[in-house]
Formats: C-alpha cells, sequence, structure tokens
C-alpha cells in the first residue's frame, strides 16, 4: 500500500542475487528482474513485448540487497507487535550507507515475514504466501522474442546481452 492508500499486488521472488517482481496495476502487467551481480535491473512490458534494461548504482544494488535482508543490513529488535492478528517482532533494519530504514515484522512462531514499510511512511508492504526455499531459474530469464532498449547509458555494448537471449 502506498502513501495516498492505493493498494498494488505483486508476486516477489528471491533467490540469492536475483529478485523477480511480477506486478498488475492499471490491468497492465510489468515485471522486473533484478540482478545484483550484474548490477542491471530488466524490465518486462509484455503488451509492448519490450525489454527495458536500466544499469543499477552501488547504491541502488545495496538498497535492493537491504530490502530482502542481504547486504550490509543490520536489524534492531524494537518489540512484539501484532499484524492482522499474527504475532510478530517488529525490527529496524538500517543499511551502513544509507540514512533511510525499513521496518520488518517477523511471524514469532515461524521467522518468516509478514510486513514491511518503510520508516517515512511511503510505502508497506504485506507478505501473504510466503514459501521459502530454492526459486526455479526461469524466472530471472526474459523473453527471447522482446525487443531490447538500455535505458540511463546508451546502447547497449557489444558482448553484453540482456539474460535469456
Amino acid at each position: 500500500m502506498t502513501k495516498a492508500g492505493k493498494t498494488i499486488y505483486s508476486k516477489v521472488y528471491v533467490d540469492a542475487d536475483r529478485i523477480r517482481t511480477d506486478m498488475n496495476a492499471h490491468g497492465k502487467t510489468t515485471t522486473t528482474i533484478v540482478l545484483l551481480y550484474q548490477k542491471k535491473m530488466y524490465t518486462v512490458l509484455e503488451q509492448q513485448k519490450k525489454v527495458l534494461v536500466t544499469p543499477l548504482s552501488d547504491a541502488q544494488v545495496r538498497q535492493r540487497q537491504a530490502a530482502t535482508g542481504g547486504g550490509y543490513a543490520t536489524f534492531d529488535l524494537m518489540g512484539p507487535e501484532t499484524v492482522n492478528g499474527i504475532n510478530c517482532l517488529k525490527y529496524k533494519m538500517t543499511e551502513r550507507n544509507d540514512p533511510t530504514c525499513l521496518y520488518w515484522w517477523i511471524r514469532t512462531r515461524t521467522s518468516t515475514p509478514v510486513k514491511m514499510a518503510a520508516a517515512d511512511g511511503s510505502f508497506t508492504v504485506f507478505l501473504t504466501n510466503y514459501q521459502p526455499g530454492p526459486q526455479d531459474a526461469s524466472l530471472f530469464t526474459t523473453p527471447t522474442n522482446y525487443s531490447v532498449t538500455a535505458m540511463q547509458g546508451g546502447p547497449l555494448r557489444a558482448g553484453v546481452a540482456p539474460i535469456g537471449h
């Protein structure tokens, strides 16, 4: 849920340094695949049959690592709270080079995430149907028959192919 009260539903898959988000907003499906080891984000636009490739700065990579509980994030226990009837422990998460923070609510019985929120109130994420475990590698590839456009930095360099191509 955003600060404006808008609810956006998405599925998120995380496997080590790979993150995929499938989001449906305004009747359009958008998939983003972040490959932290490549420092790139691939945005798959189904309707246009296009993949946008965006380079990520070191700060953006660290931010995404922290948002998935990895990288150099530290978690400070804030105390117990109940979220939608679920007993949780609330943690304040910070990343050593980033002044912003996130809050996480972790189910006490199973140690699984239930909620994440930005400290500034800009967004809140409720995690439902959380299923830990390895993810299928195909989730982190792009369609081979889509056109590819490089963003923020000009055309793709020779020898650098988008994933799945």
